[in-house]
């Protein structure tokens, strides 16, 4: 019987007998997928092939080549090792015969016995149940004892090849001579110059050394470990070099490569170098440049950034500017019309249109909204040509529209139709009437008395909201608004652009205009979300008396104490006081005064908490993120306007007690005051984001009881204000609500073009 493994999909068979079998690179694994799908795609029966190939002769596939061919099979290659497929068998007895034998891990004479009655329930051993034994033979061959492999090559007539005697045992080093030092061992790590070949180069210095490395029979585990750390260390900075300009896909590729040889040396065991205690990880940090000793976690590429791509222009200008207003002319979307327009699509050319929808037509209950706001600074005294909102309704945008569209607090008011805004001058109602003259609408105010209003009193009218003060003289800051969050998405999502532009069809997109079009398409191809926190919206404090009236306002007194053992949470993001030891002065919203209450009338006293995220879910959220492979985002600070930011990498150390903390017993956080002093641990993290190498710190501290689970924890300065990321990635698919005009599917393909 020959050695060889029977394969039964000829097609598979013919790809794999023209392979130099002993040395199997990624090129031929390809060459074996493609011939199981030689009908188009991969049957479950071609997999079970495949699947045999790669378990029985895996140690002649290249590192690369066997990680390709797993994934292709949905297996998981990053243990190193293969694990025993399952075998189909037809015959349902033979199959139950052969989980009998299999579930000691070995199969005796008499499980081969077994076998073979099974396989003779006709009365004799047809040509189907015959193939189906020389399969089993074939392909679990090292599970049979010795008699029970040779019963069972005798009962079917073929005959097993003579054991090729190995070379023996490799002499291992003399006991009595003192272990080699590491450096000799090393050689020169920049001699590998290519990513690709990186794990077959590594392994081959590796299994060179691997004797005189951790062979020698003094030295303890350890020393093996830190032997093999110093080993490895330059080869993990050689592979950061080659892999700064390689591509997450590439460098994912090649790094779970390298892994799979270090497990195979136990370098998993390397315990003693770093605070995640794994060597694993270890090594995966010194790959991706980042120091060891601290407890590290790195994406599998950096996030980029661009411009937050600002809603509001600069000066009320109509055409934006193209580096950042995603509606302006001669920018990302105005190209993809006339792409679309170049391919025949006019129906479809929209893109630009739709983004230059006034975004605040809410105001006036219109839900036809976009993207657009003229000016940074909203005017109440200039309504129209700051919003961009037709509030008189003439249909088109004039100069000098008072509209009162701010409330008392300076918040948006809105409306569920314009038609609720009535037209004042000094405080009396007037009647409106459209006209059309010369083909245009026109806006005409009369008095009670008939009198129309013209001139200097037109401009002093006010379309004054009911839901609001009654006035047009408030301004709003609205430069700051803008798609921070789409665009973190797009970069967590999406890898960078490599080229600076392409052209598809005549029409040139910039690398610039290419992170707009991800930033619009961003939110469709997010599948779903985390989010660690409560965004913080400095919203009203709250005091509820005992005879039950509840006030929304402003706490006037200073030194109230929120974080106690006496406060719960409430709202997610408010701290609530059940007891009160001192008066209250607070002004209360509703009517602007403000008033005292004594201690004993206050039920509960609530506050908006701005370090409502815990440090500690923080500390262990920040780093499991990234441990995944990829990137996420944060609102790095606290404040009520919300920046995004996406960050890649974070390092974290644990530090002694930090100069502003005097006493340990005197913390207060998350879940009140600090219980055991003694068990209070201080950290430090580092985390970095978009393309800076200069991180911002997070310190913090964390309780735990005396089992060591988290029971409290705070910060010692700055907080971020919420964590998020998508859970999955859409993969180019489904619809885009955010500008309907803008298919995932064309951005694919201009995508791709940057990266031909």
């Amino acid at each position: 019987m020959s050695d060889k493994l029977t394969i039964r999909d000829s097609s598979i068979a013919r790809a794999y007998e023209a392979l130099n079998r002993n040395q199997i690179n990624k090129e031929d694994a390809q060459k074996l997928i493609d011939a199981a799908k030689d009908n188009g795609s991969i049957s479950s029966t071609e997999k079970e092939e495949l699947n045999w190939i790669l378990y029985k002769h895996q140690d002649n596939f290249s590192a690369d080549a066997r990680a390709h061919l797993a994934q292709s099979l949905g297996l998981s290659a990053n243990n190193g090792r293969i694990a025993l497929p399952s075998l189909y068998l037809r015959d349902s007895g033979l199959r139950q015969e052969l989980s009998k034998a299999l579930a000691d891990n070995n199969i005796s004479k008499s499980d081969v016995t077994a076998l073979l009655n099974s396989a003779r329930d006709g009365g004799k051993i047809t040509t189907s149940e015959r193939g189906e034994l020389l399969t089993i033979l074939n392909r679990l061959g090292e599970k049979f004892d010795g008699d029970a492999r040779s019963a069972l090559a005798q009962s079917l007539g073929v005959t097993l090849p003579e054991p090729t005697p190995g070379p023996g045992p490799t002499p291992g080093p003399n006991p009595q001579t003192p272990p080699k030092n590491v450096s000799s061992l090393v050689g020169n790590p920049r001699e590998i110059n290519n990513l690709n070949e990186f794990a077959d180069k590594f392994r081959a210095k590796l299994e060179s050394v691997k004797s005189d490395l951790v062979g020698h029979p003094g030295l303890t585990d350890d020393q093996k470990a830190d032997r093999m750390f110093e080993f490895f260390k330059p080869y993990g900075e050689q592979f950061h070099q080659l892999s700064e300009n390689a591509g997450a896909e590439k460098t994912r590729t090649a790094m779970t490569a390298v892994e799979a040889q270090l497990k195979e040396v136990g370098f998993g065991s390397v315990l003693n170098k770093d605070d995640d205690k794994d060597g694993m990880t270890m090594a995966r940090e010194i790959m991706r440049g980042t120091d060891p000793k601290r407890f590290s976690a790195v994406a599998d590429s950096v996030s980029w950034t661009t411009t937050y791509w600002p809603m509001a222009g600069n000066g009320r200008g109509t055409d934006g500017d193209v580096s950042s207003n995603l509606w302006a002319k001669g920018g990302a979307l105005d190209k993809l019309d006339v792409l679309n327009r170049e391919r025949g699509n006019d129906t479809g050319a929209k893109a630009l249109d739709f983004e230059r929808k006034p975004a605040l037509n809410w105001l006036i209950g219109s839900k036809d909204t976009g993207h657009y706001i003229p000016d940074s600074d909203l005017s109440e005294t200039n309504a129209e040509r700051t919003t961009g909102v037709d509030f008189d309704g003439d249909g088109r945008i004039t100069d000098g529209v008072k509209a009162d569209f701010l409330d008392g607090q300076g918040n948006f008011a809105a409306i569920s139709s314009r038609d609720q805004l009535v037209p004042k001058l000094d405080g009396q109602t007037l009647k409106r009437q459209m006209v059309t003259e010369n083909g245009q609408n026109t806006v005409k105010y009369f008095r009670s008395n008939g009198a129309e209003v013209t001139g200097a009193d037109r401009a002093r009218v006010v379309l004054t909201n009911p839901n609001a003060d009654g006035k047009a003289e408030k301004t709003m800051d609205v430069g700051w608004w803008g798609s921070c969050d789409k665009v973190a998405l797009a970069g967590i999502l999406f890898e960078a652009p490599v080229k600076e532009s392409v052209v598809v069809d005549g029409v040139t997109f910039t690398k610039q205009d290419m992170l707009g079009l991800l930033t619009v398409i961003a939110d469709s191809q997010a599948k779903g979300n985390d989010f660690v926190g409560n965004r913080y919206d400095n919203r009203p404090d709250i005091l509820v008396t005992k005879d039950g009236k509840q006030l929304s306002g402003k706490l006037m007194t200073d030194g109230i104490e929120f974080e106690t053992n006496g406060m719960w949470r409430w709202s997610g993001d408010y701290t609530v006081l059940n007891s009160v030891d001192k008066e209250i002065k607070f002004q209360d919203y509703a009517t602007g005064e403000i008033k005292t209450f004594p201690a004993d009338q206050i039920k509960h006293l609530a506050r908006e908490d701005k370090a409502d995220m815990s440090a500690g879910e923080f500390n262990k959220t920040i780093m499991d993120w990234l441990q995944s492979g990829r990137s996420a985002a944060m609102d790095r600070d606290a404040g009520d306007h919300v920046w995004n930011y996406n960050f890649w990498k974070a390092e974290r150390a644990e530090v002694s007690k930090p100069w502003n903390v005097s006493n340990a017993a005197e913390l207060r956080g998350f879940n009140g005051e600090v219980k055991n002093p003694d068990n209070v641990k201080f950290y430090e993290t580092d985390v970095y984001f978009g393309e800076s190498n200069y991180p911002r710190t997070y310190r913090y501290w964390v309780e735990t009881d005396t089992a060591g689970k988290e029971i409290n924890s705070g910060w010692n300065g700055e907080n971020p204000d919420f964590l998020w990321r998508p859970t999955g990635f859409n993969n180019w698919s489904g619809p885009n609500t955010r500008n309907p005009f803008v298919k995932p599917e064309l951005v694919k393909e201009i995508y791709n073009k940057f990266f031909e």
